[in-house]
């Protein structure tokens, strides 16, 4: 698995097996998936060459997770990872909200 920037908080294992035993249905793993677990499994699947489970990974995180306060560190993820679309989604998420993020000192 690829460093990530967070703590492992559970082992990604258990849903790449589930994913795979149910022909690679996505739909099986979603509910399971969230923001603390996620780059995680993208780590895992990214590690273990597996472009299907990638493709699924990048459609979530860009659909259902990235968002105007977690932006930053997924943009680091992506880099991380090579990832443009959550690259691109993330600078586009950052620079809408430049000025409240200064404010907050996120920036």
């Amino acid at each position: 698995m690829i460093p990530t920037a967070d703590p492992i908080v559970e082992d990604p294992t258990t849903l790449i097996l589930k994913y795979l035993y149910n022909d690679q249905n996505f739909d099986v793993i979603s509910t399971d998936i969230h923001e603390q677990n996620v780059v995680h499994l993208y780590s895992m699947a990214f590690a273990w060459q597996m472009p299907k489970l990638l493709k699924d990974l990048e459609h979530y995180i860009c659909e259902k997770v990235i968002s105007s306060n977690n932006a930053q560190k997924f943009y680091i993820e992506g880099v991380r990872f090579k990832n443009h679309n959550i690259i691109n989604l993330c600078e586009t998420k950052i620079l809408e909200n430049f000025d409240a993020l200064c404010k907050e000192g996120v920036l």
